[in-house]
């Protein structure tokens, strides 16, 4: 009988682990710690880690209290106005899985950008750059506000495609304006399991029941043969 119970109980365990999906991190150096490698820059702009302030602090550009994951985070400005640039990062999504992007982004605006032709953003978009979402984006004529905070997406519906992962910048005629970004992430896993119910958890032990009750039974009867 102790045997019957064991199996029945690791039947009931090999269903639960069935449930429990490994992620997968598709980003690449999400947080910087290794610089900028394994990013791409377009446009004609300065993307760097850093660990404190930007490269216009002195002009009073306001910067993140701080990098949200490790030692740095990223800074990305156009070199000069009327000028949009790119910190981008091309990742696949396996297909048939579902993925989860999260990202800590913010932007600082100097003075005298205060209008909406000034903005920053961080965006989802094909390899051709046409935009599929958009989780953060602030322009000038909100003002800055340059502590990294938290965006998230579910990029689910591009499972099996290849999609961009982009920080972006654009000035207007003025320059000193930067886009921040720190912990890229996306994560990749198999569909979770639908959860049986009780109804179903009962089948499937009164399954494991029956099967175990019918392996004791040849096991006996061939003791006594």
């Amino acid at each position: 009988m102790n045997k019957l119970v064991i199996a029945c109980a690791a039947v009931a365990l090999s269903c639960i682990g069935g449930m429990a999906q490994a992620q997968t991190e598709l980003v690449t150096n999400g947080s910087f710690e290794a610089g900028v490698a394994g990013w791409t820059t377009s446009g004609v702009c300065t993307a760097s880690a850093r660990t404190t302030g930007n490269a216009y602090s002195v002009q009073g550009t306001p910067s993140p209290a701080g990098p949200t994951d490790g030692a740095n985070y990223v800074e990305l400005f156009p070199n000069g106005g009327s000028q949009t640039c790119y910190l981008y990062q091309d990742i696949a999504i396996p297909a048939g899985q579902a993925a989860s992007l999260s990202v800590d982004a913010s932007a600082g605006f100097n003075g005298m950008a205060s209008s909406a032709t000034y903005g920053g953003a961080f965006r989802v978009m094909t390899p051709a750059n046409l935009v599929l979402a958009t989780p953060f984006v602030r322009d000038g004529g909100q003002a800055s506000a340059p502590d990294l905070a938290t965006y998230t997406a579910d990029l689910t519906p591009y499972a099996g495609q290849t999609v961009r992962l982009a920080f972006e910048m654009t000035n207007g005629i003025d320059c000193c304006n930067v886009t921040f970004g720190d912990r890229v992430s996306v994560l990749a896993a198999p569909p979770t399991p639908t959860v049986p119910t009780l109804s179903e958890w009962a089948m499937i032990l009164f399954g494991a029941l029956l099967a175990g009750g019918a392996a004791l039974y040849v096991q006996r009867r061939r003791i006594r043969a």
